[in-house]
């Protein structure tokens, strides 16, 4: 019984000791961002512009100007005895100019990985595709708190 009513007390006092996830603030935007240029990979740039809009705020008085461009880059590292690769090298590239009352900045995000190369192609490119997409929702969870640190 005693034990029971430690656990709960524990709980109660846990629960309200003042801790809260670090992206809860960061989840709920005060500016608005106006994504007006976009080039790049298709992927990441598909992935980037519907995540811009869920965490931009129409009822916000901060305007953001945004253009984005991103790349992804696959270089040969090394190549086995037939002369066929065996090693690369993918570098994904998201470069975003922002302009905030009249104050023009460029934030840029760079991520490298070395990938061997898999004989199934299909897997290869499946393999590229999910690099692209958690390289771009790192980045947009990256620039998001860029954003809300200089509010």
């Amino acid at each position: 019984m005693n034990k029971k009513i430690i656990l709960l007390l524990l709980i109660f006092f846990i629960q309200h000791c003042g801790f809260s996830p670090i992206y809860t603030k960061n989840s709920q935007t005060n500016y608005f961002i106006n994504l007006v240029e976009i080039n790049g990979d298709r992927i990441m740039n598909d992935i980037l512009n519907s995540e811009i809009k869920r965490i931009s705020n129409s009822q916000a008085e901060n305007k953001i100007i945004l253009k984005i461009n991103t790349s992804f880059e696959k270089n040969i590292l090394s190549k086995d005895m037939k002369g066929s690769t065996s090693d690369f090298r993918i570098i994904l590239n998201a470069n975003f100019s922002v302009e905030q009352n009249g104050i023009k900045d460029e934030i840029t995000f760079q991520e490298k990985h070395n990938v061997k190369n898999l004989s199934d192609i299909f897997e290869q490119k499946n393999y590229e595709e999910t690099l692209k997409r958690n390289f771009a929702l790192s980045t947009i969870r990256k620039f998001n708190l860029e954003l809300n640190s200089r509010q």
